[in-house]
């Protein structure tokens, strides 16, 4: 197969519909920032999605890494009062709920998923340029938690592009989400507008335009990152099992570098396109280097690295 140079030739080569088939869920993207499909098992079944299979995947993983789950993609607290501090073994790096990642190095089957027509054409199209996996992670959040600030998940380095088409989250849910199990709540049509923790005195408290998902086992929930979301307190023994894939403009660094993570012998079972969309076909000193930066970003080496950066530019 000849060598894949870009986002479009991959999906082509994937025999996957056009837009055309999705007029209507892309444009609930540009107006209302979020769009929905549910599917049964049997139709996820029909698109060789075993989503039982995966639930169930997810589960022996977390019995297998426990609190150590997720570390790949970050290894620091991202709450509470020690925020920032790197977790030691055996402690979550979120205190309030369960997470994995690097799932494509842990079971092919989640390469089906980052493939589907449905993520990809809506990735490509909020993104508008050439795009790769960011990340394929899971989160539940625990009872009693999960309560956060709205935010929106636009990365730091985003100056050059508009930020509404930097990076797509779809969210498929691997069980019913309810009122009470610590649903996503988001302010529609909010990822044009520009987002400044300023602007409001408290992130948690609730928004007058907000909306929460509710929505059964199976719905996938695509969504431009630019929209202010958050999760909710979680109040019920409801378990809550989200599958975030994440794809982002190919010019930024990926939350985790799959050709530092995916194995040999896995990519050597992908095809040309696959590669091409997962970034795993090519070496880029710099991709990796962005990579060790943001993996290390709160070692005082690398903050004393950034800090010369600053200076420099600025004598420059």
């Amino acid at each position: 197969m000849e060598k894949i140079l870009h986002t479009s030739k991959a999906i082509q080569v994937l025999g996957l519909t056009t837009s055309k088939v999705f007029e209507n869920q892309l444009k609930e993207l540009d107006t209302v920032g979020y769009t929905s499909f549910y599917y049964s098992r049997d139709e996820w079944l029909a698109k060789g999605i075993d989503i039982d299979y995966l639930a169930q995947k997810i589960d022996a993983l977390l019995k297998e890494e426990g609190a150590d789950g997720g570390k790949e993609s970050n290894q620091y607290l991202t709450s509470g009062p020690e925020r920032g501090r790197k977790a030691k073994k055996g402690e979550r790096v979120e205190p309030n709920a369960n997470r994995l990642s690097n799932l494509l190095n842990k079971d092919l089957s989640f390469l089906k998923l980052a493939m589907l027509s449905e993520i990809l054409i809506c990735s490509q199209h909020v993104i508008g340029d050439e795009m790769r996996l960011s990340s394929l992670d899971m989160r539940e959040p625990l009872k009693g938690c999960g309560n956060q600030e709205l935010h929106t998940d636009v990365p730091d380095e985003t100056k050059k592009i508009p930020t509404h088409q930097v990076q797509c989250v779809s969210f498929l849910y691997l069980d019913n989400s309810n009122e009470d199990s610590g649903p996503l709540r988001i302010i529609p049509a909010s990822h044009r507008k520009p987002f400044h923790k300023k602007m409001m005195d408290d992130l948690k408290q609730p928004h007058v335009e907000e909306k929460f998902v509710i929505v059964p086992k199976g719905t996938l929930v695509i969504a431009n990152a630019s929209l202010w979301h958050s999760g909710t307190n979680k109040l019920n023994d409801d378990r809550r099992r989200v599958i975030f894939i994440n794809y982002r403009n190919r010019k930024l660094r990926p939350q985790l570098n799959q050709r530092s993570f995916v194995s040999r012998s896995k990519i050597k079972l992908m095809n040309e396109a696959q590669k091409y969309l997962l970034a795993v076909d090519e070496f880029s000193i710099t991709d990796g280097l962005k990579f060790w930066v943001y993996y290390n970003r709160n070692e005082w080496y690398v903050k004393l690295l950034l800090k010369m950066k600053q200076y420099l530019r600025k004598l420059i």
